[in-house]
């Protein structure tokens, strides 16, 4: 059995895409630690070069001290929200530099669902699998601040790619479609 999505809760939503990036998750998982400073001191600074003003929004219940000190010009640490999904609706690109740890990081499949583009590492999209077309991959801070900037220069390919997104997990990662198998077995 795969993850799924409940993709009557996680649907695209139209409001003012207040940060050019945010990323979300649990901010007292040691890989989102990581993943939250490596966005605000490696790739941020490249960004900053060429878009001054970026903005960016760390959002996710128990930040740790190290994720508050991330908070600055630019740079908004939330805390727990009460709904994720205005997280997620606020952004023009979800990013997601997780190295390390296991599993499928349900922040992608739901920020797919809401029709956000999503650049990620190839270990995040080689633990959730069938999604290499669907999200932009990058290995360094170089290559995120090519692929974000592009993105944020060109809305259109924006829209474009979150619409792919939201179609593929309708039709292989929705809850109706991931818990096929169970009915079966209810069924039989």
């Amino acid at each position: 059995m795969r993850n799924g999505v409940d993709t009557n809760f996680f649907r695209p939503t139209e409001i003012d895409k207040k940060y050019d990036l945010v990323f979300v998750g649990n901010m007292s998982y040691h890989p989102n630690i990581l993943a939250a400073h490596y966005l605000v001191t490696e790739i941020a600074p490249l960004l900053r070069e060429g878009l001054p003003s970026l903005s960016i929004l760390i959002a996710g219940a128990n930040p740790t001290h190290a994720v508050w000190k991330l908070a600055a010009e630019g740079v908004e640490v939330s805390g727990y929200v009460t709904d994720i999904r205005h997280a997620y609706a606020s952004a023009r690109i979800i990013v997601a530099p997780i190295f390390v740890g296991s599993g499928v990081q349900n922040k992608i499949l739901e920020a797919m669902a809401m029709e956000i583009p999503c650049v990620t590492s190839p270990q995040v999209v080689e633990a959730i699998g069938g999604i290499n077309d669907l999200v932009f991959q990058a290995t360094n801070p170089e290559e995120y601040r090519n692929l974000i900037e592009k993105l944020l220069s060109e809305p259109g390919e924006r829209l474009k790619m979150g619409k792919k997104s939201r179609q593929y997990i309708e039709e292989h990662l929705s809850w109706e479609i991931c818990c096929k198998p169970l009915d079966k077995l209810n069924h039989a």
